[in-house]
């Protein structure tokens, strides 16, 4: 048995592309009553949008864009899809995401510093403290003491109000520790090892809209490249935020580019991608903490079986690619 423990298929018949633009599960001799579906269930269907937003002069967030999101069923993998040709770059959880700021690099990073902006880990233009540099300037700022960081992407001492650093048995000992919204919680806040990785983990981030429609943290997930070569590269979702056209970890990015990722995927680099999020394929653990969807003890490798499982599950490459030219 994998790690993942057992897990039940569909009857995952073929589907059947009809000429009227409908998809039938061809093996399947039951009424559709019986099974819960109507016509609807064999063709793409839309549910909803996300939305892209930016604040104005005024400081207030304004919706600049929308792209549609669409439910699909495929075989026996339902699946809530959307395309975008942008994606951005998630360092959080990573080991070395995130560094304290010095007098050189207020921000936090920089050579031998964090791989990310202390800003991209806080909500507010106050973003870090160093005791070893206490007047540094943090995004032109002085810390204020009275006014503790929110942090977004950095563990917190709940009793200090100060942000985790790494110790001497860490990873990266005097990085800070980045969390993920995806957690192992057999291990401590303060312990790297409860987060998820962006550098060696492929994970999506999650938008509000989407886990509206059932998609939580732990379900698996595909991105598929369209062109006269398509690839898809597998993930798991692991993050959150509340808007955006996408956003995936380090290492999914560099896995859909075939080189190490440095910054987002844009529409300068001409990549149109279908992402293609799997309902209910979460893997609930069992042990000390009953129903997390995630062990720290899982590589890339897994990430990667179980999200091509539930791909091929849902309909493959061919039913992506013929979708490219639906939605």
């Amino acid at each position: 048995m994998s790690k993942f423990g057992s897990w039940v298929c569909g009857i995952n018949p073929e589907v059947e592309d009809l000429d009227d633009g409908t998809m039938v599960r061809g093996l399947s001799q039951r009424p559709w009553s019986r099974l819960g579906l109507t016509a609807d269930s064999f063709r793409p269907i839309r549910v909803g949008h996300l939305d892209e937003k930016k604040k104005n002069a005024q400081g207030h967030w304004e919706t600049v864009s929308s792209i549609p999101l669409w439910r699909y069923e495929g075989r026996w993998q339902p699946a809530i899809i959307f395309r975008s040709r942008r994606l951005e770059l998630d360092y959080d959880g990573g080991v070395d995401a995130y560094h304290p700021p010095t007098a050189q690099h207020p921000n936090g990073r920089g050579p031998g510093l964090g791989r990310d902006a202390l800003g991209n880990a806080s909500s507010s233009s106050r973003t870090a403290y160093n005791p070893q540099h206490p007047g540094a300037l943090i995004n032109g700022k002085t810390w204020d003491h009275q006014d503790n960081t929110p942090w977004c992407g950095i563990a917190v001492n709940p009793t200090t109000k100060q942000p985790y650093l790494q110790g001497v048995s860490d990873p990266k000992p005097g990085f800070y520790v980045a969390k993920s919204a995806l957690i192992d919680p057999t291990w401590k806040a303060s312990d790297p090892r409860r987060y998820v990785d962006a550098t060696t983990i492929p994970f999506l981030v999650l938008y509000k809209s989407i886990g509206a429609l059932g998609i939580i943290q732990g379900d698996y997930a595909a991105v598929v490249v369209n062109g006269p070569h398509p690839r898809v590269a597998f993930a798991i979702v692991a993050d959150a935020k509340g808007f955006g056209h996408g956003e995936g970890s380090q290492a999914l990015l560099s896995s859909l580019l075939n080189r190490d990722a440095t910054s987002a995927i844009d529409t300068a680099q001409g990549l149109d991608m279908m992402f293609i999020f799997f309902r209910s394929s979460a893997v609930y653990l069992t042990g000390a903490n009953p129903g997390h969807h995630w062990s720290s003890s899982w590589t890339r490798s897994d990430v990667e079986a179980r999200g091509q499982r539930c791909f091929q599950e849902w309909g493959g490459m061919r039913l992506a690619t013929e979708l490219f030219g639906r939605i």
